[in-house]
Formats: structure tokens, C-alpha cells, sequence
């Protein structure tokens, strides 16, 4: 299972552009990053459930604090491409070790994608997120 993590961490540092995925929201770190399901290990989507398709890719995110700890938070959210059309995330909590995090299946073409996602702290406090992004299909 740590295998995910690891594959997403180093997926996450593979460039400058995605080091840097963030979005500061009421004295936490929303780091996210969105990943096409066929550059998963087979086995290791088959473990979280993840379906690996052409057209789908995964939305991971995690909260940290200030002190860069990961915290427990529910997500919601959704993902609307420039036509308007709107699909509801439906996300996974995880847990692994001290990590936590959630991900969401997105289904896609090679557009760009707008995601609003309403995330709320340990605190109580609730937080939007939004972020846009442009998603290629993964490679047959």
C-alpha cells in the first residue's frame, strides 16, 4: 500500500512545475496533484480501487499544517470543463502510516478542467479550493 504513496511522491517530484502544487487556505497547505490512471502499476491501482482508463486520471490532495504534519480533512468537490458540463469527485480518504490524503477519479478528454473543491479542517472551519488545469489522456 506505502507503494501508492511513493509512486505519487515521486510522480510528484518528477518536475519543477508540479513541486510546487499548492494553495494556502486558512493556515494550511492544500497539495494536490493529478495523475493519468494508466501510469499506475496495475497492481497498485487494483489495490486502492482505481480503474485505469484512457480518458480518467486521479485527484490526490493532502493537508498539511503549519508545521507541515498531514491532518485528517473532508473533501468534496467537483470538476467542470470549459463547456460547463460538471462531474461530482467522489473522494477516498487514506491513511497510511502518518499520511493522509484523498483521491478522486476524473473523467476526461485533453481539456481543461476547473476543479472546486470545499475542504473542510480539523479545526471546523471550511475552506474552498480552486484550481485549474489542463489533462491529457493517458498513453495507450
Amino acid at each position: 500500500m506505502k507503494r501508492f504513496l511513493v509512486l505519487m511522491l515521486c510522480a510528484l517530484f518528477t518536475s519543477e512545475a508540479r513541486c510546487e502544487q499548492f494553495i494556502e487556505v486558512g493556515g494550511y497547505q492544500a497539495h494536490y496533484m493529478i495523475l493519468d490512471t494508466l501510469s499506475l502499476d496495475r497492481q497498485v491501482a487494483q489495490a486502492y480501487g482505481i480503474v485505469r482508463a484512457y480518458d480518467e486520471s486521479i485527484l490526490t490532495i493532502s493537508i498539511l499544517d503549519a508545521d507541515g504534519a498531514s491532518v485528517v480533512a473532508k473533501i468534496t468537490g467537483s470538476a467542470t470543463n470549459l463547456l460547463g458540463m460538471v462531474q461530482t469527485l467522489s473522494f477516498n480518504a487514506i491513511r497510511e502510516g502518518e499520511a493522509h490524503y484523498a483521491i478522486a477519479a476524473v473523467k476526461h478528454t485533453e481539456e481543461q478542467m476547473r476543479f472546486a473543491l470545499h475542504v473542510q479542517m480539523p479545526n471546523g472551519r471550511s475552506h474552498e479550493v480552486k484550481f485549474e488545469q489542463k489533462l491529457y489522456p493517458g498513453i495507450k
